[in-house]
């Protein structure tokens, strides 16, 4: 095959691709370790549909949260290896973005992400052991592989969010460092099982001027089962949920491949290149 068929191919993807990564805000840290742990497994479904969480019957009595995030900082690392389902819906101008997928992650930092819903479907990006990000479509494209800078703009999620930073630790590291920026930090002083669901969750609320994020954190792991973004004007802008979170599988290294033959994204017109940003 020809490097102008692989540059085709490249540009075709570019131009479809768009983004591949989950999470729930730019501003999350990367992780890179993680500690021994007995095997975890939990179910958390909450419908993607939920976006009148403000009116919700959650817990009233509040207490400074910075304690409690440091307990989900820590409960990362009990976790050698894990796995869940997700889904995202965005709230768009033009129409609400659905994204559905699977999330694969491995100690020190092996990621591996599947789109399985309308959004990008067949899509596959995985982080590997050398650092690098290898990622390509699904479809008639899932042949060609294409290698590609962490921050690349094609590694995030529907909100914006980086692939390679959207493990639980990335996560509660940003919410820490959120509170050291000066955003306000308040969690329910004690557990609930909110209406319709079997789990009990603390409340977890982050302010600036209004309600800026809020997360359900699943009382026994201490991990995020659903998270609400919202603007500065207090609008809700995405909405997401973990289920099916399996941990410490023993997952091998060789599942953080992707195969395929190499596109060079260095043969990619200028604007191309730019669509990867």
């Amino acid at each position: 095959m020809t490097r102008k068929v692989l540059t085709i191919a490249l540009s075709l993807a570019v131009s479809t691709f768009g983004s591949i990564g989950f999470g729930c805000d730019h501003a999350f840290a990367a992780s890179k370790q993680v500690k021994n742990s007995k095997k975890v497994s939990m179910l958390n479904d909450a419908p993607v549909a939920e976006d009148k969480d403000k009116d919700s019957k959650d817990p009233k009595e509040m207490i400074d949260g910075k304690a409690f995030v440091q307990e989900m900082l820590e409960a990362t690392e009990k976790y050698n290896d894990y796995s869940f389902r997700y889904t995202m819906k965005v709230f768009k101008k033009s129409k609400p973005v659905v994204e559905e997928g699977v999330f694969t992650y491995k100690k020190p930092g092996l990621i591996r992400l599947e789109e399985t819903g309308q959004y990008k479907k067949g899509a596959v990006a995985v982080l590997g052991p050398d650092g690098k990000v290898r990622a390509h479509l699904g479809g008639m494209l899932k042949s060609f592989v294409a290698e590609l800078p962490p921050d690349s703009g094609m590694l995030r999620s529907a909100n914006g969010h980086p692939m390679v930073q959207s493990d639980f630790k990335s996560l509660a590291k940003a919410l820490k460092d959120f509170s050291k920026d000066g955003v306000t930090t308040k969690v329910s002083k004690a557990p609930t099982t909110l209406d319709g669901k079997s789990e009990s969750v603390y409340v977890l609320e982050l302010y600036k001027d209004k309600l800026w994020k809020k997360v359900h954190v699943n009382a026994k792991t201490k991990l995020p089962s659903e998270w609400w973004d919202y603007s500065d004007n207090g609008k809700l802008w995405s909405y997401a949920t973990w289920n099916s979170i399996k941990a410490n599988q023993g997952i091998a290294d060789n599942f953080f491949n992707v195969k395929g033959v190499k596109a060079d994204i260095g043969k990619l017109s200028a604007s191309d290149q730019a669509k990867l940003d």
